[in-house]
């Protein structure tokens, strides 16, 4: 069976030799990073299947002054001055609205895939009276998942979210 590489959206802001930091991040993004940089200082936003770990020993091995994050829905802001830096790190303005009762767990993770779910009715995806598995129950994962968190999930139930979350789109 295929595993799935999952890419993960980083930001890093990087202080000192921003040319060395450039050409780190050409080894460890899985795409083009983006930049916005001045004298001695680097914004980046990029994707990478790595851990946050495996980045930082790499960022340290090469003696690099960093602060990164992983840039995770509803736990992240920014607003950059002028507006194209913050178009060209994040695309434009990030809204969390959505995402205001995710952390309140284990509520907040069921009225977000309430939403979801909502969506997909709305999309036409899935009719209002039909499951997407008739064998899993999102919420039960999802429960599991704050419970035990998401290595601890079987192939089969990583494999239902995955499914769930194509049909998503």
């Amino acid at each position: 069976m295929e595993e799935k590489i999952y890419l993960k959206t980083y930001c890093i802001i990087g202080l000192g030799n921003i040319e060395e930091i450039k050409e780190d991040l050409g080894v460890v993004a899985d795409d083009n990073p983006s930049y916005v940089s001045g004298e001695g200082l680097l914004i980046s936003t990029f994707k990478c299947a790595l851990t946050i770990s495996e980045i930082e020993e790499f960022l340290n091995m090469n003696a690099r002054s960093f602060i990164i994050f992983e840039m995770l829905p509803g736990a992240f802001s920014a607003n950059i001055l002028p507006s194209q830096f913050q178009e060209a790190l994040f695309g434009g303005r990030i809204d969390n609205s959505r995402y205001n009762n995710l952390y309140n767990l284990p509520e907040g993770i069921k009225e977000f895939m309430k939403s979801i779910k909502e969506d997909l009715i709305d999309d036409g995806v899935i009719n209002s009276n039909e499951s997407i598995d008739e064998n899993f129950d999102i919420d039960g994962i999802l429960d599991k998942i704050g419970e035990v968190g998401m290595e601890n999930l079987s192939t089969k139930e990583k494999k239902y979210l995955d499914e769930y979350s194509k049909n998503k789109k």
